[in-house]
């Protein structure tokens, strides 16, 4: 969980990007927003776990 929470790209990519892109919206377009990040940043990494799952499942042995 540490390599999660601690990364520091992840850090400037939450607070950089999102947090300031999130400035220009007010009221229901501001929760709009959120919503809209939280569910695309679930759907990328659950995508993430699936396609490492499947790249292991193929890769037995650790040679890929």
């Amino acid at each position: 969980m540490s390599v999660s929470l601690l990364n520091p790209h992840t850090i400037i990519d939450t607070v950089g990007v999102i947090g300031i892109s999130s400035l220009s919206y007010t009221g229901i377009e501001k929760m709009t927003f959120t919503a809209a990040t939280i569910l695309i940043s679930w759907i990328w990494h659950f995508s993430l776990t699936i396609v490492g799952k499947k790249v292991g499942d193929i890769d037995t042995d650790g040679d890929l």
